[in-house]
């Protein structure tokens, strides 16, 4: 059974000023639907609204009422939204002025209270951002049509909105030709919108193409790509391509470091993960002290020094051995390959980093082994084919070597990603402590297992 959560809808008229209420004996309450949990909310909410009462709407942001009453303790979410139907009114709802409104035309007065707070919240711009106006979709389509006029396409106003709130936005838009996708970021993933510019004008046969960009919004228009989701490809050749495309992509990216953490992506290269290894074990160190309970076992202060050990000795090995350091992806997603008919197309750069580039290819077999358990026999050849690609360009020898290290080094990248381990307040978070303490075990597990494959044989 899928567990659901319900929405209450403060829906506003195009001119802001009216709201779409449920009569009820004399009284209104909001528009309220279920969706399932853990889905894209603005994406389950307008596709309710267009099944329920055929109104087509566009979410601005969320408001998460905490305060319980005596009847329900769970907080209740509200999503704002403006419609986008020509003044026309849904069976079952009506129009009402919003201004006319008193606490006591709502049977639940907690609705007219959040009510308010919305439309204050849309008056004033907080939360700030471009998408929390009320008109800023109409600001969208005139900034996007002059951009299709060279290309002869038009917009057939069709659309679907996946992600929204004050200052993100992913909304896919059909045209008369290929459908078309909006995408805008805001804190804390800003860097996404220099990457993805850079990656574009860079690598372009690797990305979507860029139609436009909007740096004010920190947001991009660009084409759909044409091909398969890997997430859904059933063929162990999509995957086998996938990872040929990754390698020629970090192959082509090849001396690109310093202008790759310049446009955003996060220094993973050798040098700075030397750095890295003391503080972070200090923190894990410091974290191990707070686990509330055993199992699972604790890592002991000669075990993180076994570790850090480890860590740098692979460092150095990797450095030693010529590896290049290249464009990089600390979560490698399936859901964000598209296999082509020429290759692949890679989204959603928000992880990027540069660095050690074998780190990227154990993240999609870890996406392999936890999300497709009946394909865990294709990992071997998915590997033997990411690697092939390398072969022109590292001897083999230097090759087999840096495929040793590359779960140790991975798991130590993925552990830095995000930079949570630095933030203090962060740190206090029950789960984020225990992720962390985790990852760390599972870096012990790589560096004891490299270890025992250097340890020397006993002659019989």
């Amino acid at each position: 059974m899928v567990d659901k959560e319900e929405w209450r809808l403060v829906i506003l008229g195009r001119a802001g000023s009216e709201v779409l209420l449920v009569p009820h004996e004399g009284k209104y309450c909001l528009p309220r639907v279920e969706i399932p949990k853990w889905r894209r909310i603005a994406e389950s909410v307008t596709s309710r609204l267009q099944e329920n009462w055929n109104l087509q709407a566009v979410c601005l942001f969320s408001v998460i009422d905490r305060k319980p009453t005596h009847s329900d303790a769970r907080p209740r979410c509200y999503q704002v939204l403006v419609s986008r139907s020509n003044g026309s009114t849904p069976s079952g709802l009506r129009w009402v002025t919003a201004a006319l409104l008193c606490r006591e035309d709502l049977i639940a007065p907690e609705d007219f209270d959040n009510l308010r707070h919305a439309l204050s919240q849309i008056e004033t711009l907080s939360p700030p951002g471009p998408f929390a106006k009320r008109n800023w979709f109409e600001e969208l389509l005139n900034w996007i049509e002059p951009h299709l006029l060279p290309l002869d396409l038009t917009l057939t106003g069709s659309f679907k909105q996946l992600n929204a709130s004050p200052s993100f936005s992913l909304i896919r838009f059909e045209t008369n030709g290929p459908p078309l996708w909006f995408k805008a970021v805001g804190e804390p993933n800003l860097h996404e919108f220099e990457i993805t510019t850079f990656l574009a004008q860079r690598h372009s046969r690797f990305f979507p193409r860029v139609i436009a960009t909007h740096p004010e919004w920190h947001g991009w228009l660009m084409e759909e790509a044409n091909g398969v989701q890997l997430n859904d490809a059933v063929q162990l050749e999509h995957w086998q391509t996938a990872v040929r495309a990754l390698a020629a992509l970090q192959k082509e990216s090849t001396g690109e470091g310093g202008a790759l953490v310049q446009a955003g992506c996060r220094d993973r290269r050798i040098t700075s993960l030397l750095d890295l290894v003391d503080p972070f074990l200090e923190v894990i160190a410091k974290l191990m002290q707070q686990q509330p309970k055993t199992p699972p076992a604790l890592l002991t202060k000669e075990n993180l020094s076994d570790l850090g050990a480890t860590l740098r000795s692979a460092c150095a090995e990797v450095k030693a051995l010529g590896i290049p350091e290249t464009l990089g992806h600390c979560d490698f997603n399936p859901s964000n390959i598209i296999v082509t008919i020429d290759g692949c197309v890679f989204l959603d750069w928000a992880e990027a980093c540069a660095g050690f580039p074998f780190a990227t290819c154990e993240y999609l077999l870890a996406h392999l082994h936890r999300d497709h358990p009946e394909r865990t026999l294709w990992a071997e050849a998915i590997r033997e084919a990411y690697e092939d690609e390398w072969k022109a360009n590292i001897p083999a020898e230097s090759l087999r070597e840096a495929v040793r290290f590359a779960p140790l080094l991975a798991a130590f990248i993925y552990a830095l990603n995000g930079d949570a381990w630095r933030n203090p307040c962060r740190l206090e978070e029950p789960n984020l402590a225990k992720h962390m303490r985790s990852l760390s075990r599972r870096m012990y597990r790589e560096a004891q297992a490299l270890a025992s494959l250097e340890a020397p044989c006993s002659s019989s």
